[in-house]
């Protein structure tokens, strides 16, 4: 999970980096404010980019935080990926968080959003919805008070409450999301859920 928690680091810092480069000074920030249209979106708007092979966003967004929970590291998406996220994290995520875990939702941890790939980071085969920011991995959770669920060591864990949240969120956003894989769909998602946008007849969670 860290090698893929890095490269979501460095797909971000790269996606920044053009709009850091222009600021009249050193000191200066990119403005932070909401996106999309939507106030419980906040983070930064960056300039499109077209990274060659498919690998293109039109009009990026960088998400620091959705429905007053940050997402980290910061999540460079199109708006319509970031318009479902926020979504799921106000009707099904922060809900479940309070029932299940009797905390407040305060960070979600990612590992991919934008990043240049196929599926399942293979030399070859179909690009992956990331590569056109239409997916999100996510990794773990934590909640105001301290505690912290690792998709990895709690979806067989030995913490109950843990177990029971992810289960629940990994269930709803099965509608919200078109594409809902978790640790019981494949080896390559044993310590993340991937959820992404797109276009089906009906939705495919695994």
């Amino acid at each position: 999970m860290a090698r893929r928690a890095r490269a979501a680091v460095a797909a971000a810092a790269l996606c920044l980096a053009p709009l850091l480069a222009s600021a009249p000074d050193a000191g200066a920030k990119p403005a932070y404010g909401p996106l999309c249209g939507d106030p419980k979106i906040r983070g930064y708007v960056i300039d499109g980019f077209d990274d060659g092979g498919g690998c293109m966003i039109a009009n990026p967004v960088a998400v620091a935080e959705i429905a007053g929970v940050s997402l980290s590291p910061l999540a460079v998406l199109n708006c319509q990926m970031a318009q479902s996220v926020a979504a799921w994290v106000e009707t099904a995520a922060k809900p479940a968080a309070r029932a299940l875990m009797k905390a407040e939702l305060a960070e979600i941890t990612h590992v991919s959003a934008y990043v240049c790939r196929r599926r399942n980071s293979r030399a070859s085969g179909r690009l992956s919805l990331h590569a056109t920011g239409d997916a999100l991995d996510f990794a773990a959770f934590a909640f105001k008070g301290g505690a912290r669920v690792e998709v990895r060591s709690g979806w067989d864990g030995t913490d109950a409450a843990g177990a029971a949240f992810l289960r629940e969120i990994w269930r709803s956003a099965c509608g919200p999301f078109s594409t809902v894989l978790g640790p019981e769909s494949d080896v390559f998602h044993r310590d993340h859920f991937h959820v992404d946008i797109a276009p089906r007849r009906a939705p495919y969670c695994r």
